[in-house]
């Protein structure tokens, strides 16, 4: 039985405002641009130390990812996102009411560089050859814009909740490989959308990468500021009350997996557990005459880490190991996860038509 087991546990949290008095709204319009100049500033001399820094925190690896296309397989191994993205704000404003920032960023010209190997089933059968070599994409003006929730620790805002969609640009696949009489043999393709190239196999991995670089560096800043004198003792009433909704289980799985390798045939069970995971999940809330309705408006899965497997029944093909975990965690991210998520939403939606979003909101 080859089980994936996911734990997510889904944290939904809803803000309780006070009425904002007009001596704070006063003072909100008052620090707002100052405070954004600022921030701004400071999260751009943040980033340029960070792209800097000539360490091993300087490129950030990214998990095998595995393409299949009619009876072609492609695996793109040792993937590497060098250097750091430089990290520009384009675009920062603030809304202390709704404790949230408004942000364009620009992560400029990605690169991914690592290794490939292609099969053809086809070819296979007649003849036991692989390809395999070298392989650079770069990803072009890659855009992200959205908003970030903020709340109150203490003396200073922590940004928590990153809801950022990414805009890729021109992709361009390069790849090396050994030709005849030994020498280096280079091509590449360009195309305008990633969803016709290998970039879009690890898009949702390399977007979170860049989520959580950004992270780090408007968290390194923001909780420089103190809340108290930002808001002239005025803060508690922008402060809120969270609420805990739920958390459930998600548990996927196969009947058995069958090896052949030489006419040496196996079969065994393999057990993979996921240990750190996210769920995004966006709710809107609209008014309508009397009416309150709650709608999903997004639902993704993120920060997939510390994935481990176990498995048995290999005997001598024991040293696929490592490459069957390679193969599940491609497949997962690759194509699970996106099946997941079509059936999180469906439930979520069903259970959004029998909310009273009335009664939540005046709990």
């Amino acid at each position: 039985m080859l089980f994936l087991w996911l734990f997510f546990v889904l944290l939904i949290t809803s803000y309780g405002f006070a009425n904002v008095t007009s001596d704070l709204r006063e003072v909100i319009e008052n620090i707002t641009a100052d405070y954004e100049d600022n921030l701004k500033r400071a999260i751009q001399n943040e980033g340029i130390r960070r792209h800097n820094i000539t360490t091993g925190e300087n490129s950030y690896p990214l998990n095998d990812a595995l393409i299949s296309e009619s009876d072609s397989d492609i695996e793109l191994k040792n993937l590497v996102l060098s250097p750091a993205p430089d990290v520009r704000v384009a675009k920062l404003s603030v809304n202390f009411e709704l404790l949230t920032l408004d942000v364009v960023l620009n992560f400029g010209t990605l690169k991914v560089e690592g290794d490939y190997e292609a099969n053809n089933r086809t070819l296979r059968r007649l003849l036991a050859v692989t390809h395999s070599g070298g392989i650079s994409i770069k990803i072009s003006n890659v855009v992200a814009s959205g908003r970030i929730g903020l709340f109150l620790r203490e003396d200073s805002f922590v940004a928590e909740n990153y809801d950022l969609d990414f805009e890729p640009g021109e992709v361009t696949v390069s790849v090396h490989y050994q030709g005849e009489n030994g020498n280096i043999v280079e091509s590449e393709i360009t195309e305008l959308r990633i969803e016709k190239t290998l970039a879009h196999s690890f898009w949702s991995e390399l977007t979170d990468v860049l989520k959580n670089v950004f992270k780090q560096q408007l968290g390194a800043v923001i909780v420089e500021d103190s809340v108290t004198e930002t808001l002239a003792d005025l803060d508690n009433e922008l402060r809120y009350v969270q609420k805990y909704a739920f958390c459930f289980y998600f548990r996927h799985g196969y009947d058995n997996f069958t090896a052949e390798y030489l006419e040496n045939r196996v079969t065994g069970t393999i057990k993979t557990s996921i240990y750190h995971s996210n769920i995004f999940v966006k709710m809107a809330v609209s008014k309508r005459e009397e009416k309150i309705k709650c709608r999903i408006e997004k639902i993704k899965v993120t920060n997939l880490n510390d994935i481990d497997m176990d498995s048995s029944g290999l005997g001598s093909l024991s040293w696929l190991i490592d490459r069957l975990r390679n193969w599940v965690i491609a497949n997962l991210r690759g194509r699970a996860i996106s099946v997941f998520e079509d059936h999180l939403r469906m439930s979520f939606e069903k259970a959004a038509e029998d909310i009273d979003c009335a009664a939540l909101l005046n709990d």
